[in-house]
């Protein structure tokens, strides 16, 4: 590594250490108000009973700063289908959530786009996810569906590491005797 090379990684250790520590900045000055859902739609997308093979989510982040509200809005899209993913898996369900995070901003400057996106990632996605884990679970149950648990949801992913269809007694994936 030459001189320069060296120079130049400690400039972006340096920028990406200034950016975290404005992001705590940022957190010391918010105060959470709610989190609410602003939409909760789930449709059965067929009237064969099946089980659910595979899940995927899609997620969109969005935002807006207005006086002292820092608001973020939080869009996932649940797809549900039956069988795995080497087979033609139809599509058993969908489920679609809003969820809204109001936040007081105190006093200060205005936050940059480079510590809003790292805030988003590395904390308000975390006070959303249990919200967005409990109506899964609770919309695929009341779909007559097995029961959706939703694992881990890692930094830097855009999604929970696992999701598993765990069969509900008297449910479309039971055994009836």
């Amino acid at each position: 590594m030459t001189v320069s090379e060296r120079a130049g990684s400690r400039s972006a250790a340096t920028a990406a250490g200034d950016v975290g520590e404005r992001v705590k900045a940022l957190a010391k000055r918010l105060t959470l108000r709610d989190i609410r859902f602003a939409k909760i739609a789930a449709e059965l997308r067929t009237g064969e009973p099946r089980t659910i093979g595979t899940a995927t989510v899609a997620r969109g982040i969005e935002y807006s700063i207005e006086s002292d509200t820092f608001l973020n809005r939080y869009s996932f899209h649940v797809v549900l289908h039956s069988g795995d993913e080497e087979s033609d898996a139809a599509e058993l369900a969908t489920m679609d959530l809003v969820i809204l995070l109001e936040f007081e901003l105190g006093e200060g400057p205005p936050p940059d786009e480079a510590v809003i996106s790292l805030f988003l990632q590395q904390n308000t996605v975390f006070m959303v996810y249990p919200y967005l884990r409990e109506a899964a679970q609770s919309l695929s149950s009341r779909l007559g569906l097995d029961k959706l648990v939703f694992g881990l949801w890692l930094f830097d992913t855009d999604e929970p590491d696992t999701i598993v269809a765990v069969p509900t007694p008297g449910g479309i994936g039971a055994t009836r005797r």
